[in-house]
């Protein structure tokens, strides 16, 4: 009864651990690792629009959806959609066939939808988005403003080295101002000689849109048709002033409450590790000396002679686990049956990661169900990677073709065991 206290305990405090730490999120099929924008704004306050945005994907998939919002004065024209994958570059055909390598357009009121149809098996591919969008700009009696959500808030997945260059269609603009609205920190820089504003940011969590406000003179956009006569640009400064100031309380009180916050979880999590280290100390079994005979007893150094895994099975008295795995592929290798090779991969997010490969070099392995499963499967019959069992693990088809194979050779090892309990005694005890 304590010792289950004891787990219960240590149970709730890992629980609440990261419960408070860290949400629960589920794999996306893909991963954003680099969104850029470029921005040029035109004389008559459009602007030309061109996305690359780089996906990772994990899995094989047939395209993707692009949106684009639009106010009740904007429209959409000049679409043209390319990927670029492999260091090639393929434009894509408007065309509502379905086909691969073409794209739809589906325009609402206040919305335009693309939707692309591009094969990937996995990996990197960069899809290229340019268009024009009018009434980009509104020129008002004393200036010139852009207040425009340049990236929207449809995004399922966080988007990593996001880069927005905005380039005005003048250079020496004296009187240009830019704010940025978005929910994590990045960086906004203004080039008045450039007449250019960069928006920077290591990464815009999922669902978090990114928006951008300019004032500038009103004759860098003078053939703008979009015209009203009241004045903005006092308006708009103070506006922009109040905002910043309540952006700044809300950061104080955000990082006040998770101190808070942080201090009471570990207090509640010292109050109960104190408690069951009680229950432990409490449990423990009085020693005592061993028999004479057993203290005498000579130590054995030989190699166990059966394989790891059974040796895992009769110490644990349960079925091997993915340690057993190792061990074996371990024991193909001193029997020089396989070769084990470690590869390093890419960097990904600035940091690089190992690969483990597996080579087969006698055949005869393949006749166990499970080694043949492994180098079929999560290989090409003749090696495979860690990184491609991995991968294997989250196309279902493919993973269930190996639960089978697995689940034979634990039973295999099991019934082996069975076969050596009544030579064994139950270790646990000792």
């Amino acid at each position: 009864m304590k010792r289950n206290l004891l787990q219960l305990g240590i149970g709730f405090c890992l629980g609440v651990i990261f419960l408070f730490s860290s949400p629960v999120l589920a794999d996306p099929a893909y991963n954003i690792d680099r969104y850029q924008v470029k921005v040029a704004l035109q004389s008559d306050g459009s602007a030309i629009l061109t996305q690359k945005i780089k996906y990772d994907f994990l899995d094989e998939a047939h395209g993707v959806y692009y949106h684009q919002a639009l106010n009740d004065q904007q429209k959409l024209n000049d679409i043209s959609v390319a990927v670029k994958q492999n260091g090639q570059t393929t434009q894509l055909a408007a065309k509502s066939s379905g086909a691969n390598d073409t794209y739809q357009t589906t325009m609402r009121s206040k919305l335009v939808r693309l939707k692309v149809f591009h094969a990937v098996d996995s990996g990197p591919a960069t899809f290229i988005y340019r268009y024009r969008i009018n009434h980009v700009v509104t020129n008002w009696r004393d200036t010139a403003e852009m207040n425009w959500k340049i990236i929207g808030s449809k995004w399922d997945v966080a988007l990593h080295h996001v880069r927005i260059v905005i380039v005005l269609p003048q250079k020496n603009v004296r009187q240009l101002q830019a704010w940025t609205h978005n929910q994590t920190n990045g960086s906004t820089q203004v080039d008045r000689r450039q007449g250019k504003v960069v928006i920077t940011t290591a990464q815009n969590p999922a669902n978090s849109f990114i928006e951008s406000r300019l004032l500038f003179p009103s004759k860098v956009t003078a053939d703008n048709p979009l015209v009203k006569k009241q004045k903005r640009k006092q308006q708009v400064q103070q506006q922009e002033a109040k905002w910043a100031q309540e952006a700044n309380l809300q950061r104080k009180q955000a990082r006040r409450a998770k101190q808070l916050r942080l201090s009471l979880i570990w207090g509640i999590v010292a109050v109960l590790f104190a408690v069951s280290l009680l229950f432990f100390v409490a449990d423990q079994p009085v020693k005592v000396k061993w028999p004479r005979h057993g203290q005498s007893l000579p130590h054995s150094f030989a190699l166990p002679s059966q394989p790891a895994a059974v040796v895992q099975a009769i110490l644990t008295n349960a079925r091997p686990d993915t340690k057993a795995l190792g061990a074996a592929l371990l024991e193909l290798a001193a029997k020089k049956q396989i070769h084990l090779l470690t590869k390093k991969q890419k960097k990904r997010f600035g940091h690089s990661q190992t690969d483990l490969q597996v080579d087969l070099l006698d055949p005869a392995i393949l006749n166990v169900p499970i080694w043949q499963a492994l180098f079929a499967v999560a290989g090409n019959g003749k090696s495979f990677t860690f990184s491609g069992l991995k991968k294997v693990g989250i196309q279902i088809k493919k993973a269930k073709s190996l639960i089978g194979p697995l689940s034979n050779g634990k039973n295999k090892y099991s019934s082996r065991l069975n076969s050596n309990i009544i030579l064994m005694p139950k270790l646990n005890r000792l």
